[in-house]
């Protein structure tokens, strides 16, 4: 993925996926296991885009409960 290629340039970068509905599990799976730090639906307001960022800032992985 992009990501790891961005990590490899950039380590103390953290990523947090952006997905809509149609994204597949195993796309969100991938990129949990290549160091994102979670993910988010791209349709979340401003609070839950900061509380995730926060969240991230602070060590915590970003996944909803049900994934």
């Amino acid at each position: 993925m992009f990501f790891e290629l961005l990590r490899r340039q950039c380590h103390e970068i953290l990523v947090i996926l952006l997905i809509d509905e149609a994204t597949e599990e195993s796309v969100i799976m991938k990129a949990l296991a290549s160091d994102a730090c979670g993910f988010l639906n791209h349709k979340s307001d401003l609070v839950g885009f900061l509380k995730s960022t926060k969240a991230v800032e602070h060590g915590e992985a970003w996944v909803p409960r049900k994934l």
